[in-house]
């Protein structure tokens, strides 16, 4: 019966970490989504079609909350490298490696289980 339930609770663990490293994973793809029609958005003239619209808003409202608090943290640092810096945002960058670094830990943590 012990083993049994550490089994199940293996398990679950397995599963949780399964369903987060999803989620990082589709989090990062909005991330880069949202890079690509950053820069095709200026392309598209003055009235763009609805739909490329609201999928910026969903893109920028998925990713905003980790993009926004990034921005702020690489501000101050990028200022003092150089001023031309400061116009570049290396927010997806950072959140990406981020993901990545989280999504390797997570597999680390299967591995060892």
């Amino acid at each position: 019966a012990i083993s049994q339930a550490n089994n199940d609770g293996g398990n679950y663990l397995t599963t949780l970490i399964l369903i987060i490293d999803r989620l990082l994973f589709f989090l990062s793809l909005a991330i880069l989504f949202r890079i690509i029609l950053s820069m095709i958005l200026p392309s598209l003239g003055r009235q763009p079609h609805s739909l490329i619209i609201k999928l910026s808003i969903l893109l920028a409202s998925i990713t905003e909350p980790i993009l926004g608090p990034l921005r702020d943290l690489l501000r101050e640092p990028t200022r003092r490298i150089h001023p031309i810096f400061e116009r570049l945002d290396f927010s997806p960058m950072a959140a990406i490696l981020l993901i990545y670094f989280i999504q390797w830990g997570l597999h680390r943590l299967l591995i060892a289980m």
